[in-house]
């Protein structure tokens, strides 16, 4: 899973573990978001956060 409020940085991040052979489950653009996501059955193996997001840092992401 990625969470990032910048489609750009999504998208090349998302292109080069691509190219890795990850399978991108989700694409988020905020930390909310990311979160509800989660609570609402997403599991990733990984996930991939903006440190500073205007709505919720990757930080406070994951302290909930």
């Amino acid at each position: 899973m990625l969470c990032d409020d910048c489609a750009l940085v999504v998208n090349k991040i998302g292109e080069e573990l691509r190219i890795l052979n990850f399978n991108i489950s989700d694409i988020i653009y905020n930390g909310q978001a990311c979160i509800n996501a989660i609570k609402n059955g997403a599991a990733p193996d990984l996930l991939i956060l903006d440190i500073s997001m205007p709505e919720m840092s990757g930080p406070i992401v994951t302290g909930k």
